[in-house]
């Protein structure tokens, strides 16, 4: 069933609400539930219906679990507090408020379709009893169980922490630190649906306590939300205004979502508060990194490692970003620091084995085959040793063994995003491609025919990731004229700020088709500064965005006189490489058959695009680049209109940073052992070869 059977359903079930006829809107949020457990409005609105039937704790109990799926929402906890009002919880009912209006200052006064209030101007807030607040620091008899609980966590002794972390919050049930323990051990061993509830209901006993806010939001972002990620932090740091822990941690979101220089100073009133924290010198570290800095990021991220050399993330963050600058004995040095400790050892045996592939020695590989083997490692870190160690596997020619090791991993990938409600579905995809095509046809270009700046400053590089778009940006890089900036998010975030922009309640890619001469404007002059910012004056800035074909139409509105580069790959080796590299934020390579279905999107889109789109574009294939390495770097710096320089055949010496999952690859010179990889797989991956048989027919 796709996602917009889901939507007609939950729309059919809010009409039958609005009717007053609650059994028959039940029954559709019920079949919503049928065919996804995991859908937080429909377990919302349900609960929402009991409580009108009178059924509270039923309601109660709906309406949490729509929480613990999705703990941003502030309707969610006004409505808990409703229901909990109504059952003469009254403290419970004040908490659930309190965290309602803290994700939501301005009120419930425009609720979206299903934002229903059980009353629709909320309630009023209750008085917080002064018991409740005792229960809340007084852990009772749980407190043995909590403080071993909390000790086994700090020894990552994980499953059995997670027993007396339980046994503390079944004894002492209205102590809020419990229930935030429990929320840690559940979120290290990758249960993250049921840390969300723990975490909810710490809030339900605590409101304010700011731990809790802070821990909601660094496991939201795990997930890639960093939006509900930048509400939890912020709520926390109102909490506790002068935290240098809650600043650096709201500096890491932002820096994920791209807004570098909103990090750097939240990162550097930090470091104002405690020059000496290592978290937000690698933060700041990172930042710098995002912008292109590498020594900036190099020279904090030392400055961590002296700050407190027990700091693994500060040695591993030198390590990456010295191999990304070509420094690979440096690089390993810093690992094997990192090494040295106790804590993240998987991280750093993962990150060497990047690094090192083939040449990664016997002992570290078999390191990696006892933690993966050790029972109480949680499952998110087994999966990251399977594919390090499939990296190293393949590169050393054990392709059998390899193969097994991702197929292991990137089925843990899959239950994971299962269990959090964020697995990957092709319909969405599918959908935007159908809204593309419909929004971009040859008579849109038409009537936005001058519309945009005229500059020839961006270089957009894109393709299916693992095409060669980091090597076409590296070989455009090593000119003079040139600066890679890497993945930048830009074109994503405006694409995104359509709707609101145009004040039109579509999604963005309807809302593509009314874009008129001053939204492209304004657009494309805040794209710009943000080049010119990244670009320290360099003439071309090459964004290398791999998903950015899915925003073709947009960018040659903003920037028609932009130069496009399409990179190509044979779609089985792009499949193989996809499938052996560990993506945190690409759901789709964890399935052959959503590869497949991605595949055959992408090539719907770019066929359109070159049916339609009024700008010409360079298609770049990686076979041939790696045949003629001049021929392909000669046709680049004349579509760009620069003038030949033999540097940009030494692309893989260091002089940009290289944020890729093959770093050092990027950093050889070139080679051909990629072309062709797909061969060593096909008795393991031959059904996703027969799908892309046809898809490469019709690209040819």
């Amino acid at each position: 069933m796709s996602t917009r059977s889901i939507a007609d359903l939950l729309g059919r079930g809010l009409e039958w609400h609005r009717l007053g006829d609650l059994d028959r809107a039940a029954e559709a949020y019920g079949e919503v539930l049928t065919l996804n457990p995991d859908q937080p409005e429909a377990a919302h609105l349900i609960g929402i219906v009991a409580a009108q039937r009178g059924e509270f704790e039923p309601a109660a109990r709906s309406i949490a679990r729509a929480i613990a799926l999705r703990p941003a929402a502030a309707h969610f906890h006004a409505n808990l507090g409703e229901v909990y009002r109504a059952i003469g919880q009254s403290r419970r009912a004040a908490a659930c408020q309190r965290v309602a209006r803290r994700l939501c200052p301005e009120g419930f006064d425009g609720p979206g379709d299903h934002d229903v209030l059980i009353r629709a101007e909320g309630s009023p807030d209750l008085p917080f009893e002064p018991a409740g607040r005792g229960a809340g620091l007084a852990p009772g008899p749980g407190e043995a169980h909590l403080n071993l609980g909390r000790a086994l966590y700090e020894a990552r002794r994980l499953k059995e922490a997670l027993f007396h972390c339980g046994e503390a919050v079944r004894l002492s049930p209205g102590h809020a630190p419990a229930w935030n323990n429990l929320g840690n051990v559940l979120r290290e061993l990758g249960r993250t649906t049921e840390a969300k509830a723990s975490y909810a209901e710490a809030l339900r006993v605590d409101p304010d306590m700011t731990v809790v806010y802070l821990n909601l939001g660094r496991l939201v972002q795990d997930e890639g939300r960093l939006k509900d990620a930048e509400t939890w932090f912020r709520i926390a740091l109102g909490l506790e205004p002068d935290s240098v822990e809650i600043r650096w941690s709201l500096a890491n979101a932002l820096e994920l979502s791209g807004r570098y220089d909103e990090a750097a100073s939240l990162c550097e009133q930090a470091l104002a508060l405690d020059p000496n924290s290592a978290e937000s010198l690698v933060c700041l570290g990172s930042v710098r990194h995002a912008q292109g800095r590498l020594d900036d990021a190099v020279r904090h991220f030392r400055d961590a490692t002296r700050a407190n050399p027990g700091y693994v993330p500060a040695h591993c963050s030198l390590g990456v970003v010295l191999g990304q600058g070509g420094d690979f004995e440096g690089a390993e040095r810093s690992f094997r620091d990192a090494l040295r400790l106790p804590a993240d050892r998987h991280r750093t045996l993962n990150e060497l084995a990047k690094l090192l592939r083939g040449k990664l020695p016997q002992a570290d590989l078999d390191a990696i085959e006892r933690l993966i083997a050790d029972p109480d490692l949680p499952d998110n870190k087994r999966a990251d040793l399977h594919l390090g160690a499939a990296e190293v596997l393949d590169a050393r020619g054990d392709y059998a063994p390899a193969a097994e090791h991702v197929r292991r991993g990137k089925g843990i990938r899959r239950a994971e995003t299962v269990r959090a409600g964020t697995e990957y579905r092709p319909e969405p995809f599918e959908a935007f491609v159908d809204g593309m095509v419909a929004s971009c046809p040859t008579e849109f270009f038409e009537r936005v025919q001058g519309l945009g700046l005229s500059t020839d400053r961006p270089v957009f590089v894109f393709g299916l990731p693992r095409s060669g778009t980091t090597l076409t940006e590296q070989i455009l890089a090593a000119h003079s004229q040139v600066h890679g900036a890497g993945e930048l998010p830009l074109a994503r975030m405006g694409f995104d700020s359509l709707p609101a922009i145009l004040e039109l309640p579509v999604t963005a890619e309807r809302a593509l088709g009314a874009i008129d001469r001053e939204s492209a404007d304004r657009l494309a002059r805040a794209h710009l500064a943000r080049l010119d910012e990244i670009g320290r004056g360099v003439p071309l800035v090459v964004d290398k965005m791999p998903e950015n074909y899915h925003y073709l139409g947009y960018l040659a509105v903003l920037f028609p006189r932009a130069r496009f580069i399409h990179c190509r790959r044979d779609l089985r080796d792009v499949g193989v490489s996809c499938w052996f590299t560990n993506f945190r934020d690409i759901r789709w390579v964890n399935d052959l058959d959503h590869i497949a279905a991605r595949f055959a999107g992408y090539r719907r889109l770019m066929a359109h695009w070159s049916a339609t789109l009024p700008v010409p574009i360079l298609e770049i294939d990686y076979e041939e680049t790696v045949a003629d390495l001049e021929g392909t770097a000669r046709r680049l710096l004349d579509w760009c209109g620069l003038d030949w320089e033999p540097d940009c055949l030494s692309f893989h010496r260091p002089r940009n940073p290289v944020k890729t999952a093959s770093t050092a690859q990027v950093r050889q010179p070139i080679y051909t052992r990629s072309v062709g990889r797909w061969k060593h797989y096909q008795d393991e991956l031959g059904p996703l070869f027969d799908r892309l048989v046809p898809i490469l027919a019709a690209m040819v």
